[in-house]
């Protein structure tokens, strides 16, 4: 598995804006703070929206999680370029809410972050169904890494403390390429 996303990882993180992301937020941080997804209730629906720019590829995911009484589900749409596929449905437990949390949380707290630039830029708009509430962030995709130390070299792997979105929209990605 974490070869198949090695394989993908360049496509996701390749030549795009060598400035860096830019913010997009204007609202008060106590109104962003309400987007949450380990508080989704029964009925609750948060709108994911991702534009990912590369060198290979510029994608848009678009993901609906709605809330369930034992977490959320969550399906969806991928575009890349003129090709599309759809996010298969998948169900989510409260830990797995918990990582997105995360997720978000690492969104806002290095949306400026200068520790690391790659070539792969998000930016992505969460959006709570049925409110005004809406965030955005302008991510630079090296983020959701990290970096190991072994002896002499490091390694880069996907963070264990979060769940990135490509999780969800993988599939689709391995549909539209297998098409291509």
């Amino acid at each position: 598995m974490v070869r198949r996303l090695a394989l993908c990882l360049p496509f996701l993180i390749a030549c795009s804006d060598p400035v860096g992301p830019k913010s997009g937020i204007h609202e008060s941080s106590s109104l962003l703070k309400s987007i949450s997804f380990k508080h989704l209730g029964p009925g609750d629906t948060l709108i994911v929206d991702q534009h990912s720019v590369g060198c290979y590829v510029t994608a848009d995911a678009h993901l609906v999680f709605v809330g369930t009484d034992e977490g959320a589900v969550v399906g969806g749409r991928l575009q890349v370029g003129t090709r599309s596929a759809v996010v298969p449905t998948r169900y989510l437990t409260r830990a797995e809410l918990s990582r997105l949390e995360e997720l978000l949380g690492l969104y806002r707290r290095d949306e400026h972050q200068s520790r690391c630039v790659s070539t792969g830029q998000h930016s992505t708009t969460f959006r709570m169904a049925g409110s005004s509430l809406e965030e955005k962030r302008d991510t630079d995709s090296c983020i959701e890494m990290e970096f190991v130390q072994d002896g002499q070299t490091f390694d880069l792997r996907p963070r264990s403390d979060i769940l990135s979105l490509y999780e969800f929209t993988r599939p689709a990605y391995d549909e539209v390429f297998r098409r291509s």
